[in-house]
């Protein structure tokens, strides 16, 4: 049975890929993948957390659900 990610996509039958890059106080990224996906691949369901006083907001690159962003493009992409 294949695992899903905090959006309820399914992302295979092995174990997922988690990453989480802390960038800043205020900005973190998080991403889920199949297990065996490079960083580089358009496989990614990425999110932007950002913290504003005491307000955090989660927001997904392309503002969708899909796998289909690079992790390694995180800080480039666009967030809604």
């Amino acid at each position: 049975m294949g695992s899903s990610d905090p959006y309820g996509g399914q992302i295979g039958d092995n174990t997922p890929l988690h990453k989480i890059d802390v960038a800043s106080d205020t900005i973190s990224y998080e991403g889920w993948a199949a297990s065996g996906t490079a960083t580089s691949e358009a496989k990614w369901l990425i999110k932007k957390i950002t913290i504003s006083g005491n307000i955090t907001t989660e927001t997904a690159a392309g503002g969708g659900t899909l796998h289909n962003q690079i992790w390694d493009n995180r800080s480039s992409l666009s967030y809604s």
